[in-house]
């Protein structure tokens, strides 16, 4: 992209209609939300490829039956891409894909902007008002050209002389031009940042990194997770959602409304039905996130703080809604609840102190509130695994995790989980010994960690997040996580395998 054009992003007006057909080709799902990430590895732009040459290029012949029209074979193409990112210091293999996008499976559409002998295998210079792009005198002048402009992007310390080769020609017609400071120069350090900035589309990156997982899934790398683009499920939030499921393909979001009342709407198999009114207990509802959990089919618990600061509860079946139930209490925050048998619940919130507060049900009896200790920050998030298990989280004082489990007899201490959290958390299972945490970063996307016997790194799941998450499983494999987005509506993506 000339440097001129730096606030002009590159998406053809072609590149939209070719979605459909380019990816029914590649199997791939590619329909808007917010940004995805790529999978078994972090998502900066800047570092070194996981995949092999050899592995992408196989996969790319098994993916697509589009015509293949670049000018040296698929083979060195795909050490090029490596050779390249390598040199530069970008990311070769999700540069791949990028290109695979831009240029429809190196086909180059006849309805495009870009032909083949104009090398130039990631739309720079062609702008949505553009007639065309820039030209490359050669295929590994085009890769070389679109690893500095990826680097450009990514880091604001990147300079003629720390790219790994001279700047391309005529993208920078000399070293300066390349080391000129100007808005793009860091701009977008990942492949998220590249909606926006890159390309007009709200769904480029997802779409990169859909590609890019399935890319990684074929190269049978560990810990290929797949998840789903970010799509919304409307509403007017004023608190962050709250999810239960009581069987298969079944969700019922529950969230604090404009008019300050709960609001409760239910998908089946990926149709939402529309927003109905809960009301709120009598004293008013207090400007705090609800909590929901399905201890049995056909039953649903909603729990709220009440403006009296008390826990009220109200019982769903499906159909009818029973009265609210003042269950008392003093406490500051929003409740979390978890359910390991069908007459057993396990509620928390903050107790007036900062401290974390349990109190669980037996059939009708409830317990008495106990403090835990602690000090957290907003609400804290709770989840069963097993019979007599459940494990509660709750963001510190210090912004860290920190997980505490009762084990069938007695409570852990306090662990620390690390992260730097700018929301509560959320946390799912899907399986004996499987937990799924999600929270808002000090970015305010979405990040994931899990524990399957040990935790792992956290890796961000992209949006812009203004609520704390939400997540609930509703099969193995399956998580949907849920959170109030930039526009105050309802948005979730989900995760299977």
């Amino acid at each position: 992209m000339h440097e001129s054009m730096s606030v002009i992003a590159h998406l053809r007006r072609w590149l939209v209609a070719a979605l459909v057909t380019a990816f029914a080709a590649a199997a791939l799902v590619t329909e808007g939300g917010a940004p995805a990430h790529a999978v078994g590895a972090d998502d900066m732009i800047v570092g070194p490829s996981r995949v092999t040459a050899v592995q992408m290029a196989a996969w790319f012949r098994a993916k697509t039956s589009s015509p293949y029209q670049a000018g040296v074979p698929l083979d060195q193409l795909t050490d090029l891409y490596l050779a390249e990112g390598n040199r530069a210091g970008v990311r070769g293999d999700i540069a791949f894909v990028q290109s695979i996008l831009e240029t429809r499976w190196f086909s180059f559409p006849s309805n495009g902007m870009l032909t083949p002998a104009q090398n130039n295998f990631a739309g720079i210079g062609a702008c949505d008002s553009c007639v065309t792009g820039v030209s490359f005198a050669t295929v590994e002048l085009g890769v070389r050209a679109q690893m500095q402009q990826l680097r450009r992007y990514a880091d604001p310390t990147s300079r003629s002389w720390n790219i790994g080769a001279s700047p391309v020609q005529p993208l920078w017609a000399d070293d300066a031009a390349y080391d000129l400071m100007n808005r793009t120069h860091g701009w977008a350090p990942t492949w998220q940042n590249l909606s926006g900035t890159w390309a007009t589309a709200p769904s480029y990156a997802a779409t990169i990194s859909q590609l890019y997982n399935a890319l990684w899934i074929y190269a049978g790398q560990p810990g290929a997770n797949v998840w789903s683009l970010w799509t919304g499920a409307g509403g007017v939030l004023t608190s962050a959602p709250a999810v239960a499921s009581w069987t298969s393909n079944r969700l019922d979001l529950f969230v604090r409304g404009s008019n300050d009342a709960l609001w409760h709407q239910r998908s089946s198999y990926g149709v939402w039905y529309g927003w109905e009114s809960f009301g709120a207990p009598p004293v008013g509802l207090a400007a705090d996130d609800p909590a929901a959990v399905a201890p049995t089919t056909g039953q649903i618990d909603v729990f709220v703080r009440g403006n009296d600061n008390h826990l009220w509860h109200r019982l769903y079946d499906g159909t009818t809604a029973q009265p609210w139930e003042d269950l008392g209490g003093s406490i500051s925050s929003g409740p979390a609840v978890a359910s390991w048998a069908a007459d057993r619940l396990d509620l928390f919130a903050r107790g007036p102190g900062g401290d974390l507060l349990h109190r669980f049900r037996i059939g009708n009896s409830w317990s008495a509130w106990e403090s835990l200790g602690g000090g957290l920050i907003g609400t804290p998030a709770a989840v069963s695994w097993a019979a007599d298990r459940v494990d509660v989280f709750v963001r510190g004082t210090d912004n860290q995790l920190w997980q505490r489990a009762w084990n069938s007899s007695s409570w852990s201490g306090w662990i620390p989980q690390g992260g730097q959290l700018s929301s509560s958390p959320a946390v799912a299972s899907w399986a004996p010994g499987r937990l799924d945490v999600f929270v808002a970063g000090t970015d305010a996307q979405l990040w994931h960690n899990h524990f399957d016997g040990q935790w792992h790194a956290y890796d961000p799941l992209g949006g812009t997040l203004t609520s704390a998450p939400s997540a609930v499983s509703w099969a193995k494999s399956r998580i949907d996580v849920f959170a109030r987005g930039t526009d105050s509506q309802a948005w979730y993506k989900y995760w299977s395998s």
